[in-house]
């Protein structure tokens, strides 16, 4: 389960639980009242939504790689910024500069509330 008591161990989290092909542990990263934006124009909310998007992510294959690239702090929440990667046999399958809000629970632990992985603009598939 998520024990990330820090915007970037969230980042971390998402990551590993990817590799693991946890889909039950990526949407337990996610607020209940959470959006997510699984391509640009695209909304999912809630848990059902989000777990069916993350489903199709999980369908890239690869490994996550997430490097937290700032944070922002306002109160319980926080406006961050990462680069991301899908990568299998050596290879990035896709990037980019996501921008997400999280926000931290009274346990101390960080969920996702607004997570936009494309948000950051510079998306990159490869062929």
């Amino acid at each position: 389960m998520n024990a990330a008591q820090t915007p970037e161990q969230l980042h971390q989290e998402l990551a590993r639980a990817y590799g693991e092909r946890d889909l039950d542990r990526l949407v337990a990263l996610f607020e209940a009242d959470a959006t997510l934006v699984p391509q640009p124009g695209a909304l999912a909310r809630g848990p059902e939504e989000i777990r069916a998007a993350l489903s199709g992510f999980l369908q890239l294959g690869g490994v996550m790689a997430v490097e937290t690239v700032e944070i922002v702090p306002a109160g319980d929440c926080a406006l961050t910024r990462s680069v991301w990667s899908i990568i299998e046999d050596g290879r990035t399958k896709i990037s980019a500069h996501g921008v997400e809000i999280l926000r931290k629970r009274a346990d101390g632990t960080w969920r996702f509330l607004l997570d936009h992985p494309f948000g950051g603009g510079d998306q990159q598939a490869q062929p």
